[in-house]
């Protein structure tokens, strides 16, 4: 019997009964998964139909995630087409065991920034609001990660400056980016 569960105890006869439990409420997750993906090495992945009315906000977890080479972007997209209009703002902070932190604001762009170097085995979230109303959209992202030879830290903001509904995520890089995504919606009430 589940902790303050109820039901009815219905006596067969001496010594012998059967339990017949009531039916309560529906269990509920604030989290629901909703894509669980692996990404190979490749320059760009692209996460079609992952945002819906069913969601506002969406947490995104990144495992074993790495790239080679350069930076990790992001852009939303639209039945498989991406907005590459330069509509794309953010700023963060990035920082590593050779300097304590660096201010970086980009605006007007075609892509927001989701990692800012080179790194392997982050542990990175991002969370994602409002991607399938149509109004701007809005992120933030963090990650962390021990590289060969320092500690790697991000957290980076910015929205898309346009009243677009989205249904698509696309990642791509300089480098080749591979680990497993979560993509996770969570509950509006």
């Amino acid at each position: 019997i589940p902790q303050y569960g109820s039901g009815t105890l219905y006596f067969t006869s001496a010594g012998v009964s059967l339990w017949f439990p009531s039916a309560g409420p529906a269990a509920s997750s604030g989290l629901t998964l909703i894509a669980k993906t692996t990404l190979t090495a490749a320059t760009q992945h692209n996460l079609t139909n992952v945002f819906s009315a069913s969601y506002d906000h969406y947490l995104i977890r990144f495992t074993n995630f790495s790239v080679t080479g350069g930076s990790v972007d992001m852009r939303y997209g639209t039945s498989g087409t991406p907005d590459t209009g330069s509509n794309y703002s953010n700023n963060g902070i990035y920082n590593d065991s050779a300097q304590v932190s660096t201010a970086s604001n980009q605006f007007n762009a075609s892509f927001n920034r989701l990692v800012g170097n080179s790194s392997a085995n982050m542990g990175t979230f991002l969370e994602i609001s409002s991607p399938f109303l149509t109004q701007k959209t809005t992120y933030t992202v963090s990650n962390s990660s021990l590289g060969a030879s320092d500690i790697i830290g991000n957290l980076i903001r910015g929205t898309v400056n346009t009243a677009t509904s989205y249904t698509d995520l696309v990642l791509f890089g300089s480098g080749n980016i591979s680990g497993v995504i979560s993509i996770y919606g969570l509950a509006n009430s």
